[in-house]
């Protein structure tokens, strides 16, 4: 096929086959169901034996149906027992309500009597919630009210009511008036540490389903990315990286910015403070996000420092080097030269590969500007190396990103196995047989996992 199979599923010409049997089998068998209702969101973990799986690598929680889907199949038929851990909502929730209120009344006389009522009450979101629908906010309102009551004896009415023909009244007559006003006076309930006043129509908490390709355990899973096809050519050999420049991917410790002894003597407060080098505070990103009860911290940002001007990995190009510093290219102050250089980094999807199957519609990311223009030093770009610049003042690059089959051969030396442990050691009385390329002598054993 040249499609995808569920883009080749749409051809409607091809797609015209009937297949009827039966079969027997455990359905859903990379699926866990999670007991009951209601499941803590980030509750959730399980464990391989005695390891902690990667929620978005090595597994998938969907909460809205109680399910754990897992994504890493190797879990799957290991020999070690999966383990499910997590949390239930409570069905009932304790809501707290404060009701207070007071009535006074005035008599002006024996036929006059004023009243005034005040009422407030006050409603606290059940603990753990922040989150309500329209309609089922806490109440914070307060009623204000008075009356007057009014009642007196009239003998002035009595006898205009004799007057009337055939009427003959004993009785003394009654001038009777009641009136009553109230007001509402809404208030605004603060939900958690939200905002006050705020209603939710809908989180989309369960409209989409996010796997994640960041994150401080998926640092290791980056490699040196090979040559890029449109730069590679038809080139082989050491020519396959003539033109690959240095670049380093990183995260730093989070430690250097909370403090303490793990800070070292020579790492300045100005490095710190340098937007390329600093912390990234979680609200920085998103001011409104709830932090939850560990309070702001530094997001784990994945660093990519990269000199074009600095020959990368496993280029051992005769051409243009530096013979003061054969590290460096004399080229390399020329936009030109720099521009037809290259670094990349790849890694594997660990999720469904199938894009239109695993319903994956776009690739979300955050990039801070690698052109900044800040005072006070903190947009310098000194890596002791190289001359101090301004980043505003770099000419710029090309950021591409690649999806789908691509090549993991760095060194084009006709696919041998390069890994170091094949190699004989000098203790070997009887060593294995090996090949010479390019880059040196490669083993000729298949590699084992």
């Amino acid at each position: 096929y040249s499609q995808t199979q569920s883009d080749a599923q749409q051809l409607q010409v091809k797609d015209k086959f009937y297949i009827r049997g039966r079969f027997q089998g455990a359905a859903g068998a990379d699926e866990i169901s999670l007991p009951g209702i209601g499941v803590a969101q980030g509750s959730v973990k399980v464990y391989s034996g005695s390891t902690l799986l990667t929620e978005g690598v090595d597994y998938q929680v969907f909460y809205d149906q109680a399910k754990v889907k897992i994504l890493n199949t190797a879990y799957l038929n290991a020999a070690n027992e999966l383990r499910v851990v997590f949390e239930k909502n409570a069905l009932v929730q304790v809501q707290p309500r404060k009701l207070l209120g007071t009535r006074l009344d005035y008599a002006v006389n024996k036929d006059a009597l004023f009243g005034f009522t005040a009422m407030h009450i006050l409603e606290n979101q059940a603990p753990g919630i922040n989150r309500v629908n329209i309609g089922d906010e806490p109440a914070n309102n307060t009623i204000l009210g008075a009356d007057l009551s009014f009642r007196k004896d009239s003998r002035v009415l009595t006898k205009l009511v004799d007057a009337l023909p055939i009427l003959s009244t004993k009785e003394i007559s009654t001038v009777s008036f009641t009136g009553e006003v109230a007001k509402l006076i809404a208030g605004q309930a603060q939900l958690g540490r939200g905002e006050n006043g705020v209603s939710y129509i809908d989180d989309f908490e369960n409209a989409r389903t996010p796997y994640t390709l960041s994150g401080l355990a998926s640092i290791p899973a980056w490699r040196l990315a090979a040559t890029p096809a449109p730069i590679l050519g038809n080139a082989t050999g050491l020519a396959s990286n003539y033109r690959r420049g240095k670049l380093a991917w990183y995260t730093v410790d989070q430690s250097y910015y909370t403090g303490g002894s793990a800070v070292s003597a020579n790492i300045s407060a100005a490095t710190l403070a340098n937007h390329y080098s600093r912390g990234i505070p979680r609200d920085e990103i998103f001011p409104n996000k709830d932090l939850g009860a560990t309070g702001n911290g530094f997001e784990y940002t994945f660093d990519l420092a990269y000199y074009p001007g600095e020959r990368g990995p496993y280029n051992f190009s005769p051409n243009n080097v530096d013979p003061v510093n054969g590290r460096l290219f004399t080229d390399r102050t020329s936009t030109f030269a720099n521009e037809s250089r290259f670094g990349g980094v790849s890694r594997a999807i660990t999720f469904d590969t199938d894009f239109d199957n695993a319903n994956v519609e776009y690739l979300e990311f955050w990039m801070m500007d690698p052109f900044l223009n800040s005072p006070n030093g903190k947009s310098e770009i000194n890596d002791s190396q190289n001359p101090v610049t301004n980043a505003k003042d770099n000419p710029g690059g090309q950021f591409i990103l690649n999806l789908g089959n691509v090549s993991e051969d760095v060194l084009k030396d006709n696919n041998q196995y390069e890994f170091e442990n094949g190699l004989p050691t000098p203790a070997d009385t009887n060593p294995l047989p090996t090949l010479p390329t390019a880059w040196g002598r490669v083993s000729t054993q298949q590699f084992l996992t």
